[in-house]
C-alpha cells in the first residue's frame, strides 16, 4: 500500500513559481512520468497542491497537498479587496483570488495588500455546498450573475418580471366595425400611415371622437396577484392644440364560469397628452385586486376625452399591456 503523503514531490510540467496552485497535467500532453507532472491550475480549476517553492520544468517539485492538515500560503490577486474571512477563488497561473471563478477553494485568514502578495489561506477540503460559491461558467455571456445564487435570482427576476408585454389580439371600433383606412370626412377614426412610414390608428379632430376596442387573452404565467399596466403611446398630429386628450378606459374581463359581460368596469384614465407631436407614453394601472386567474380575456374601450381632440387629429402608435409572469407548477 502506498504511504499517504501531505506533502508530496511532483514532476514540473512547466515553469512554476512558489505557492502557487497545481493540478496533475492530463492533456497536452497527458503527465505519463512517476511521478506525475503537474502544471499551474487556472481561473475557476480545482487543484491538487500548492507549491512549496519555484521550480523549472522538468525538474522536481514539493507540494502542500489541498488536504494538508493545516494552513497553506498562496499567492493571490486582489479583485476588489482580501481580508480576513474573504471567500477565495482559482485564478489564473495558479493564484487564488476574490473574484467568483468555479467553487470556493478557501478562506483568507491574512489580508492582502496587493496583487502578488502571499497570504495565509485555510483550503477548503470538500467541495461548497451554498450556491453563493459556486460560480457561472457562462458561455454565451448573457447572465451577469457570477455565481448560482445571483444567477438563479437573475433568471427568476426574468421569469416574474413586470416587463412582460401582451399585445392585443384584435383592434377594432366598439361596435366590432373593422377599423379601415382613414377618411378626415366624414370624420372618423382608421389607420393611417404617417409620411409613408408609421402605421397608427387616426383619430380625426372631433368634439365627440369615436371610442376603439383593444381585445387581450390574458397568457396562462400571468400573475393575477400583480396589477396590469396598460401603455399607450401616441401624440397630436400637429403643434400646439388647443387642448390635449387623456383616454378614458373601460375594462372588462371574461373569466372561466362566469356569464359573458358579467364583470364590472374596472378601468380609469390614461395620463394627459402633452401639446407636442413627439411621441408619448401614458399609462393606466389595473389593480391586483380586479385582474382574474387565467384563463381569461380581458376587452378594453378606449376613448380620447370628448372636447379635448375638438381642434388637431390625434395618433394612437402602440397599444400593449405589461403584465407580471409567475412559475407555473403544472
Amino acid at each position: 500500500m502506498a504511504t499517504v503523503k501531505e506533502i508530496k514531490t511532483f514532476i514540473a510540467g512547466e515553469d512554476l513559481a512558489a505557492h502557487r496552485r497545481v493540478k496533475v497535467m492530463t492533456a497536452s500532453p497527458a503527465t505519463t512520468t512517476d511521478p506525475p507532472e503537474v502544471v499551474y491550475a487556472d481561473a475557476g480549476e480545482d487543484y491538487i497542491g500548492v507549491t512549496e517553492y519555484a521550480a523549472t520544468d522538468g525538474n522536481e517539485v514539493a507540494c502542500k497537498l489541498n488536504n494538508y492538515p493545516g494552513t497553506i500560503e498562496m499567492e493571490c490577486t486582489v479583485d476588489s479587496a482580501i481580508a480576513r474571512g474573504t471567500v477565495l477563488y482559482g485564478a489564473a497561473d495558479g493564484k487564488i483570488s476574490d473574484a467568483s471563478s468555479g467553487s470556493a477553494q478557501g478562506i483568507a485568514v491574512e489580508a492582502a495588500g496587493a496583487s502578488g502578495d502571499v497570504i495565509e489561506v485555510c483550503p477548503w477540503g470538500v467541495k461548497s455546498t451554498s450556491a453563493a460559491n459556486v460560480s457561472i461558467a457562462d458561455a454565451l455571456t448573457i447572465i451577469t450573475g457570477t455565481n448560482v445564487e445571483t444567477a438563479t435570482q437573475e433568471i427568476m427576476r426574468g421569469i416574474k418580471t413586470a416587463q412582460y408585454t401582451i399585445v392585443p389580439d384584435r383592434i377594432s371600433k366598439e361596435d366590432g366595425t373593422a377599423l379601415t383606412v382613414y377618411a378626415a370626412s366624414p370624420a372618423s377614426v382608421g389607420i393611417a400611415q404617417i409620411s409613408g412610414k408609421s402605421s397608427v390608428i387616426q383619430w380625426a379632430a372631433n368634439a365627440t371622437p369615436d371610442d376603439i376596442v383593444a381585445h387581450f387573452i390574458l397568457p396562462q404565467d400571468y400573475d393575477d396577484s400583480a396589477a396590469a399596466v396598460l401603455h399607450l403611446l401616441g401624440c397630436p398630429a400637429a403643434a400646439s392644440p388647443a387642448n390635449t386628450p387623456t383616454f378614458t378606459v373601460e375594462a372588462y374581463f371574461d373569466v372561466v364560469g362566469a356569464a359573458v359581460s358579467a364583470d364590472t368596469n374596472c378601468g380609469g384614465t390614461s395620463g394627459e397628452f402633452a401639446a407636442s407631436t413627439n411621441l408619448q407614453e401614458k399609462t393606466l394601472s389595473i389593480a391586483l385586486g380586479d385582474t382574474p386567474a387565467a384563463p381569461t380575456a380581458l376587452t378594453l374601450v378606449l376613448h380620447p376625452t370628448d372636447g379635448e381632440c375638438s381642434d388637431v387629429d390625434f395618433y394612437l402608435a402602440g397599444i400593449w399591456l405589461e403584465v407580471t409572469r409567475k412559475c407555473l407548477t403544472a
